[in-house]
């Protein structure tokens, strides 16, 4: 039996996805109200998970260092304004939309959902075995070389102590 090779294993993850992303787009469309919404949560989905996806790849400690500032800056976001200030408006929201509109509400968290794992792996499988077996294989020592490094940093540190 012939072996996929990893563009091919890639390709086939893609197809699946599209299909699967194409099939969220038509339910979307499908119901009678608030399609425009849907779809736009669809969107939602996958571009959010496409951005985790790349923010918990990086490829290099220079990614790595990059990644990890703009982490700190939503977190921040996220903790300060965005709880401080939102949390009510969002909470009435939600339970307005769920006591109006059980079913629809159902249906739409699990069409951002799946688009956004969707688009999670798309990233994830892409970043972590796309690419030539050579460009892996340099990627890993780069990865070790670096661990190496903050391991014997870490060890002058103690000794210094």
């Amino acid at each position: 039996m012939r072996q996929l090779t990893d563009a091919q294993k890639l390709w086939t993850g893609y197809i699946l996805g599209a299909a699967i992303l194409l099939a969220c787009l038509v339910i979307s469309g499908l119901r009678l109200s608030g399609e425009l919404f849907d779809i736009l949560l669809c969107f939602l989905g996958g571009a959010a998970g496409w951005t985790i996806g790349i923010l918990a790849t990086p490829l290099d400690e220079e990614e790595k260092t990059k990644f990890s500032e703009i982490w700190k800056g939503f977190l921040a976001l996220g903790s300060g304004y965005a709880i401080a200030k939102l949390e009510a408006p969002i909470v009435d929201a939600a339970t307005a939309a769920i006591h109006a509109d059980s079913p629809g509400v159902v249906v739409r968290v699990v069409l951002f959902t799946t688009c956004f794992l969707v688009g999670l792996l798309f990233t994830l499988v892409s970043r972590l075995y796309g690419g030539s077996g050579e460009e892996r294989r340099k990627r890993r020592i780069s990865s070790l070389l670096a661990q190496a490094k903050d391991i014997a940093r870490k060890l002058d540190d103690a000794r210094q102590v």
